[in-house]
């Protein structure tokens, strides 16, 4: 008997995969950065102007401020600070500081507004008084205004603009712009400017005809 066999090779096919995961891409957060800035001589009485450049951070929208290191209480908002007819007497260091909002976004940081620059106000007796407080909202942005007078604690005018209709003499003085917000916590933040008020005394002359007496 003659027996054929036929014998089958059987292969197994097995596929693999390869799979890779890729994360999504994170954008990084980060302050801008200040260029250098090159020391300034100038003669008295000039004006200054300095512009501040900054590598954007992220978010890209960047304000400005100017400080003075041995005057606390000076601020000029901008990237540009120009001082007119410039004296001695503003000799000395100025920091410019650009900012972003990636630490509000990231960690919730409350801060108060910041209230810009107030200028003096020579103004006449009887005309009428409005002056707008304008401030850098804080976080929360939400801001409110009111006016107060340094020697009238009975003074208040709630609102940004400061309003004095038919102003008097009596009115001269030292007005202050304060904004505030709500924090998160429940406590308040806030930020004050003064401005002074001058009020001057219209003069009127008469004069006489002695040919028409």
């Amino acid at each position: 008997m003659t027996r054929s066999s036929e014998f089958a090779s059987l292969r197994q096919a097995h596929t693999w995969t390869c799979s890779m995961f890729v994360p999504p891409e994170q954008t990084v957060k980060g302050p801008p950065t200040v260029h250098m800035l090159s020391q300034q001589d100038i003669l008295e009485e000039r004006n200054l102007s300095v512009t501040c450049k900054a590598t954007p951070g992220n978010p890209s929208a960047t304000t400005f401020y100017w400080t003075k290191v041995d005057n606390p209480g000076f601020r000029y908002n901008g990237s540009t600070l120009h001082l007119p007819n410039i004296q001695r007497t503003s000799s000395g260091t100025y920091r410019c500081t650009a900012e972003n909002n990636y630490n509000n976004e990231e960690k919730g940081t409350d801060n108060p507004p910041t209230i810009k620059t107030l200028s003096h106000q020579d103004i006449v007796e009887g005309r009428a008084l409005l002056v707008t407080c304008q401030a850098v909202s804080g976080n929360p942005n939400s801001s409110a205004f009111y006016w107060t007078k340094e020697d009238n604690p009975g003074f208040r005018q709630n609102g940004s603009t400061l309003h004095i209709p038919n102003i008097q003499r009596t009115s001269s003085g030292t007005y202050r712009c304060t904004a505030e917000n709500n924090y998160s916590i429940g406590e308040k933040g806030t930020h004050s400017q003064s401005m002074d008020v001058n009020v001057l005394c219209e003069i009127f002359f008469s004069f006489w005809n002695a040919e028409a007496a």
